[in-house]
């Protein structure tokens, strides 16, 4: 590219949406896969230069509308990055010549806690060689695979985990059987979640998004009054899907802390206040 021309580039490969500029100075890449994002529009809410545009989420989470979730607008776009830093669920990603910007001094990143400890974690049978997989069928975006492995005659249990998929929402934390558990996590947003049930009709659609299945409408036994909604707060991750979907305004999700990756002891980016405390919610719900 000659002398200090500037050249977009903006493509579609399925449902991966790629857009990128190119110059001397490098290339930018940010790429956003519709079929990952669950619509809590929190890149909207961070987005400093307001490119991010919303689609109706309830509706498009049911299929009942073939449209992508948000909408870029390349115009208003400067690649800076900061959506894919906000993104919990992997919709987003942006490279600096080819580098992902994901864990990059200098760059805004959630502190996130995963680890897993070999020696804890036990098969289910192991005469019989049966796998112990509770957190791989708890894991609500299928990040979690377990498998058996031999080593020195004894027969171990082994946690793989896709990076992309987690979301550290503590499900498999909380389902591992073994004391201590052998999965420790911790979720990045601390919040509460507040539901108006005079307002909630029942409908289902908050349940029908929730990217961590933490929303549910219990069936009641017969002469039972049924429970409209059900929330488990303790795999929530406070990412407001479900209040962004809800048709008649009867969710309201607080998050009153975020946990951030720290150098030494001080926020990995100068730009936190811009960033991150746009996504905490004034007046938390009590």
């Amino acid at each position: 590219m000659a002398g200090e021309e500037v050249g977009f580039f903006m493509g579609m490969e399925g449902d991966l949406l790629s857009f990128r500029r190119e110059s001397k100075k490098g290339k930018r890449e940010l790429t956003f896969q519709n079929s990952r994002c669950v619509s809590c529009f929190m890149c909207h809410e961070a987005c400093p230069v307001e490119a991010i545009e919303v689609n109706p989420s309830g509706s498009a989470a049911r299929d009942l509308i073939d449209a992508p979730r948000i909408v870029i607008d390349a115009e208003k776009c400067v690649l800076c990055g900061i959506c894919a830093n906000v993104c919990l669920f992997g919709a987003l990603d942006f490279a600096i010549d080819g580098v992902p910007v994901k864990g990059l001094k200098g760059y805004p990143q959630y502190e996130r806690k995963w680890e897993w400890y070999p020696e804890r974690c036990k098969p289910k049978d192991e005469g019989a060689r049966i796998v112990c997989d509770l957190c791989e069928k708890e894991c609500p975006t299928e990040a979690l695979k377990c498998s058996l492995a031999e080593e020195n005659g004894q027969v171990k249990n082994v946690v793989q985990r896709d990076e992309k998929l987690c979301v550290y929402c503590n499900a498999c934390k909380i389902v591992c059987p073994v004391a201590p558990k052998a999965i420790e996590t911790e979720k990045v947003f601390e919040g509460e979640v507040k539901v108006d049930l005079e307002k909630c009709q029942g409908c289902g659609v908050c349940v029908t998004v929730c990217p961590t299945e933490s929303l549910s409408m219990p069936k009641p036994k017969v002469g039972e009054k049924a429970d409209k909604l059900v929330i488990n707060k303790d795999t929530c991750v406070y990412c407001g899907a479900c209040s962004k979907a809800c048709p008649v305004g009867a969710l309201e999700v607080g998050r009153k802390n975020i946990r951030l990756a720290l150098e030494g002891g001080v926020s990995t980016t100068r730009m936190r206040e811009k960033v991150f405390s746009g996504l905490l919610t004034k007046g938390v719900p009590p």
